[in-house]
């Protein structure tokens, strides 16, 4: 019986979405994320390095939403309690169906997936960054393809294999500096060190590490410091 429910749960889930996870019942939980970090209800003690992978949404992203309508649907049902003019906000405005890439996406899919890794992880770097004065350390993990989930063979590389779960075989020495930026920062609270390219604060500049293949060198600045982050901070579909 436990495996007929957990089957229908399942089956009857949208493409690529998380059936079960915690709400805001404002007592253990009294606002999103996003908004407790807005007005500074966090512990501003800690030191904080954040990061994110530059193809977040695509594994989460249905292939089936082909149109503004199925777009328009989809918003709906990730915010079933957002308004009419929220929902027109988000798929006219900030969001538009205009593929010519000023928006970051070329056809539906993309516009989908950008949609999707905003709203569930990569816009919370930019929360935290901004939360903690633009005091902390952020980078972009960006090793070809760089979806969801491919820098775990580097932050947890040790040289018994070849190949990542997911994705082109490990860069040893590529994982070997990633490594070194997260041990320093976990030991010292900076992940610069003796030997490795220097990484900078996030600081007024927004910068941002950018982790590739072939250059650790590369910084710029934070794609996340748009108008759609902040948006979805002040969360009006909630």
């Amino acid at each position: 019986m436990l495996q007929e429910i957990n089957a229908l749960i399942i089956g009857n889930s949208p493409y690529g979405g998380f059936f079960f996870g915690p709400v805001v019942d404002s007592t253990y939980v009294r606002s999103l994320p996003g908004v407790s970090l807005l007005e500074g209800h966090f512990d501003s003690s800690v030191k904080v390095m954040v990061g994110h992978n530059s193809e977040e949404g695509s594994l989460f992203t249905s292939p089936f939403i082909q149109t503004q309508q199925e777009y328009i649907a989809f918003i709906q049902q990730i915010f079933p309690v957002a308004s009419e003019s929220v929902i027109s906000y988000i798929t006219k405005t900030l969001c538009p169906p205009i593929f010519n890439g000023s928006y970051g996406y070329l056809n539906q899919f993309e516009r989908t997936a950008l949609t999707v890794g905003d709203i569930t992880i990569t816009c919370n770097t930019r929360f935290l960054d901004t939360a903690f004065k633009n005091q902390t350390y952020s980078y972009i993990f960006s090793v070809p393809e760089g979806l969801h989930g491919e820098d775990v063979a580097y932050t947890f590389f040790n040289g018994d294999t070849s190949t990542a779960d997911e994705g082109p075989p490990v860069n040893a020495n590529l994982a070997g500096i990633f490594q070194d930026y997260l041990t320093s920062f976990a030991a010292r609270g900076t992940p610069n060190a003796d030997g490795l390219p220097w990484f900078p604060v996030y600081g007024m500049n927004e910068s941002v590490k950018v982790v590739e293949d072939s250059d650790f060198d590369v910084v710029e600045v934070d794609p996340m410091a748009n108008q759609r982050c902040a948006y979805w901070q002040s969360a009006p579909y909630a």
